[in-house]
């Protein structure tokens, strides 16, 4: 593609539109000088751009136009607008800046109703739940908890069965601030059991039979709370990995 052929129709197509080259720079966040030099053949836009550009243009394929023009600066512009459409653009763009601010404000709230509305009006289930044990014994540094202990329970809680939640074998609290700011006093820990954790993945292991909830690092076991030492992970201990820690409630 000429470059020098495409930033001409960039510039057609802006000044069709009735924009500055600040306008433009300012819409797809990049700076005036960017723009002059598109359409002065030096540099062209990347896709994400065009599709920008194709919407402030008011064109449904940019590429398609371009291409065109390459053949010669007859092709005619076809808004693909309504006229109400562009009628509402041309008064936008008559006005000051507070005024476009206010404008976008006003559409951003409306979007979220629209799509607020639209999530509304899709449910036609209601939310279906699952019961998982919560184990009796709750999680604070140094607790010294058993692997047999764990999966003693008095109690189950109800969750959503969702995208979030899927997998979640039991639960367990977290009692006090010692693993702040990751978790936090009376927080309740999914967990999915599994014998292995991604690097920096949280989860719960058993160390000689006892408990721990740590991150899994290169060789060590991280602790989560700052005045605890790590675990290095050596054939001295006897090791496992329980569970993962999916998500908290």
């Amino acid at each position: 593609m000429s470059n020098i052929s495409a930033g001409r129709t960039l510039r057609r197509l802006r000044e069709s539109a009735g924009l500055s080259v600040s306008d433009v720079g300012n819409a797809i966040g990049k700076q005036g000088k960017t723009v002059n030099a598109w359409e002065n053949g030096r540099g062209e836009p990347d896709i994400n751009a065009l599709i920008t550009l194709s919407s402030l243009y008011r064109v449904r394929n940019l590429l398609a136009i371009i291409a065109v023009d390459m053949y010669g600066d007859k092709a005619t512009i076809r808004s693909e607008l309504t006229p109400d459409e562009e009628g509402f653009l041309a008064r936008y763009h008559s006005l000051d800046h507070y005024g476009k601010l206010t404008v976008m404000r006003v559409t951003d709230s409306e979007n979220e109703r629209v799509r607020l509305t639209g999530m509304s009006e899709r449910r036609e289930e209601p939310l279906r739940y699952i019961e998982i044990p919560v184990s009796k014994h709750p999680f604070y540094p140094g607790n010294g908890i058993r692997e047999t202990e764990l999966f003693e329970t008095t109690e189950f809680i109800r969750i959503p069965e969702n995208d979030l939640y899927t997998g979640a074998d039991f639960a367990v609290r977290v009692d006090g601030a010692g693993y702040e700011p990751r978790f936090s006093d009376g927080d309740i820990l999914l967990i999915k059991r599994q014998p292995e954790l991604q690097i920096g993945e949280i989860g719960i292991f058993s160390v000689d039979n006892e408990v721990y909830l740590r991150g899994n690092g290169h060789g060590r076991l991280i602790s989560i709370n700052p005045g605890l030492d790590d675990i290095t992970l050596t054939g001295k201990h006897k090791i496992h990995c329980i569970g993962k820690i999916i998500a908290k409630k």
